[in-house]
């Protein structure tokens, strides 16, 4: 059973403000060279910010196209993150937290990494000033929860197959392997959680040309925010362990912090916890 300092210690790693998350992401946006799919753990960074009060955090980085090649060592790095994790659930689960930073590549291998951190329960961010476009939606969207800072860009198109194998179908042939892959990516966005209308907008902008979505779009289409499936989950784990009135008592004084209350003020709603 958790000691009342150690829960309330893990809520409160779990409930690191938008600045200290722009601070950290604005310090490790990176890129990499063109084709090249570049995985980076980084295991440690405490205290950021002069925060003290976070601990160390365990993460990962994606940057460059996405390929292949990176599915087998983002599994890797996941569980290596796992590790160094600083943050935890209530119920003790270390987060993953993933930043990424690309303008697309693979459509498979994009899906792929996106199962793997929905499966890894993995948060997945766009830096500030960064760039996650065409394939990288699909990566993106596999977080349980979704951010991009200030800055990030978030672009779209339409699924684009490579020249080489798509030019040497014919008419009927293409016609087959493009509504195959798009009816793909569709059931992935959708198993995602992502609205309808975010894939209805790809299929809008050719393959050529790119498309960056406002902020409040990518609201309205799920593609940033929480997964409500993995919230109402981990709620009902905390409801069996704790009860609801502790569990009340919790919610608020998260609801105070990060509202960037003084955490001072926030005790207030633990009184009798």
């Amino acid at each position: 059973m958790l000691t009342r300092r150690t829960t309330l210690k893990r809520l409160s790693l779990a409930c690191v403000t938008a600045a200290v998350l722009v601070g950290l992401l604005h310090a490790h946006a990176s890129a990499s060279p063109l084709g090249e799919t570049v995985i980076r753990v980084v295991p440690k960074k405490s205290p950021i910010h002069g925060r003290t009060d976070i601990g160390d955090w365990g993460y990962v980085e994606i940057s460059g196209d996405i390929r292949k090649s990176g599915v087998t060592r983002l599994i890797a790095a996941v569980v290596q993150a796992k590790k160094s994790a600083g943050s935890f659930t209530l119920s003790g689960d270390p987060i993953v937290r993933v930043f990424i930073n690309s303008r697309g590549g693979e459509i498979e291998a994009a899906m792929q990494m996106g199962q793997i951190l929905r499966a890894e329960a993995a948060e997945v961010y766009v830096p500030e000033n960064a760039e996650c476009s065409s394939a990288c939606i699909l990566v993106l969207a596999g977080g349980i929860h979704r951010g991009a800072l200030p800055g990030a860009k978030l672009g779209i198109h339409r699924p684009l197959f490579q020249p080489e194998e798509f030019a040497e179908l014919s008419h009927l042939e293409s016609q087959d392997r493009y509504s195959a892959l798009s009816a793909a990516v569709r059931h992935y966005l959708s198993s995602m959680g992502i609205a309808d209308t975010l894939f209805d907008a790809m299929m809008n902008v050719p393959s050529r040309k790119m498309e960056f979505l406002t902020r409040d779009f990518a609201w309205a289409t799920h593609l940033l925010g929480d997964d409500p499936v993995y919230e109402e989950w981990q709620r009902a784990k905390n409801l069996k362990a704790l009860g609801p009135d502790r569990l009340q008592k919790l919610e608020r004084y998260h609801d105070c912090l990060i509202s960037n209350q003084p955490e001072s003020y926030c005790y207030k709603f633990l009184e009798g916890w």
